[in-house]
């Protein structure tokens, strides 16, 4: 199992000296999540909480997570980085696909990168974007940016881009896998379908292996069982040895977790960060790899 430490909020100036920890401690990767504007008073309901209020405030720290991951990059090695989720429903593709190429390209081939369709619309309405058919939009902009990717020359004549020949260099060296955040039918759907695996939130186990055995069933429906699929989500249980191998048993590839969740005190010191993730790693990561 490899275990990816959330650094979402975490203070600006803390996010390069907690990526090199990260790697120090046995950590596999970090992830940031994505967001340019928080809308004073928006009215959107948050889909992912009970009184459909997300977790942060207009002063939670947003960093754009490709400018965090070519940072922290440059100050490790091993360590790979997933945007948790990019809202790449509001952003045009072939912009989208050369900061993703290039901080690829910087990375050493150690970005996944995660998608979502996006869900505030006050947030869009702020970019001077269209909320209706995001969904939509998202695929089709997938589809642009993959074809950009290849470094040969690609036109394009969809429903929502068009555009004349073009070509962006330098390519990525490695392919950029493409995962598919979000646990709707649809969004699940389009990861069995598309995508080169799934970003899930946190469930209790049962849960979770309902929706795996789904994306395992939609993919042998659409012929791909053979090909590589990774599976990063949350889990609303410790992760004891004996869980990650029931959940490495049904495909799941990387937890998404966050350490300071089970010891950090104060978030605005950093040390205490850091003791946070050398507790959690000697407690979690450390039994599974003796």
């Amino acid at each position: 199992m490899h275990f990816c430490q959330i650094l979402t909020f975490s203070p600006a100036e803390f996010l390069v000296p907690l990526a090199r920890h990260a790697e120090e401690v046995g950590f596999d990767a970090v992830a940031f999540s994505d967001h340019i504007v928080y809308p004073i008073g928006f009215e959107t309901s948050y889909p992912y909480s009970a009184d459909g209020m997300p977790a942060y405030s207009p002063t939670s720290p947003w960093m754009d997570p490709l400018v965090a991951i070519a940072a922290c990059a440059a100050a490790t090695e091993r360590l790979r980085f997933f945007t948790n989720v990019y809202v790449l429903g509001y952003r045009h593709p072939i912009a989208v696909a050369k900061q993703v190429s290039s901080t690829s390209f910087l990375a050493g081939g150690r970005l996944a990168f995660g998608v979502g369709a996006g869900w505030l619309r006050e947030e869009f309405e702020a970019l001077d974007e269209p909320f209706e058919r995001r969904g939509a939009r998202m695929v089709e902009a997938i589809g642009v940016m993959r074809s950009l990717w290849s470094g040969e020359p690609v036109e394009h004549h969809g429903a929502f881009y068009d555009f004349s020949c073009v070509q962006m260099s330098p390519a990525p060296v490695d392919p950029i896998p493409v995962l598919f955040g979000g646990h709707t039918d649809l969004a699940v759907t389009r990861a069995a379908r598309m995508g080169d695996g799934w970003l899930g939130l946190d469930y209790p186990v049962d849960e979770l292996l309902a929706i795996v055995d789904r994306l395992h069933g939609l993919r042998r429906e659409a012929g791909r069982s053979d090909e590589p699929f990774e599976i990063a989500t949350g889990l609303r249980a410790k992760p004891e040895p004996e869980v990650c191998r029931e959940l490495e048993g049904h495909g799941v590839t990387t937890l998404l977790t966050s350490a300071f969740g089970f010891g950090r005190s104060d978030p605005n010191d950093l040390d205490a960060c850091r003791d946070a993730m050398t507790s959690y790693a000697e407690r979690f990561i450390h039994p599974q790899r003796i």
